[in-house]
């Protein structure tokens, strides 16, 4: 009777605690774009620490996501605030280039990188990524314009 008490006790620490240790990770949900503002806005499932949404638009169309392309200032997204709004700025030069949204889990501020050097943080442990191009007429008009 002993055993089956402490196999039981057992039991309940392992399945309390294994959904905490892999279904907090945060994932991106969805990522739309609106024209009127030109608007990339990524909806995220926040996780349980405070995570980043970072913008990068291959801006020289050569494939390659570098500190020379467009990046705009990561946002920082939690279970308070789970979405991610980009105003696109130089939109026609934008128009036609791949971007990718990613959701990181840590801000890392002047290391001395050439991305702190540039941008003054960098972002580490990428939780997810979403590939996509940037549409001329994506949507009318964004719904808080």
């Amino acid at each position: 009777m002993k055993f089956l008490r402490n196999l039981l006790f057992a039991g309940v620490i392992v399945f309390g605690l294994v959904p905490k240790l892999i279904a907090n990770d945060g994932r991106i949900i969805e990522v739309k774009q609106y024209s009127v503002p030109p608007t990339i806005e990524v909806f995220v499932e926040a996780s349980d620490r405070r995570d980043y949404v970072g913008l990068t638009i291959d801006s020289n169309g050569d494939g390659k996501f570098t500190e020379k392309d467009a990046n705009y200032k990561a946002q920082r997204v939690g279970r308070s605030s789970s979405t991610a709004k980009f105003i696109i700025y130089n939109l026609l030069g934008s128009y036609g280039k791949d971007f990718i949204v990613s959701l990181w889990d840590e801000k890392v501020e002047d290391c001395g990188c050439s991305w702190c050097d540039k941008y003054g943080y960098h972002l580490e442990g990428r939780l997810d990524r979403f590939y996509g191009t940037v549409k001329e007429n994506p949507f009318d008009t964004y719904p808080d314009y």
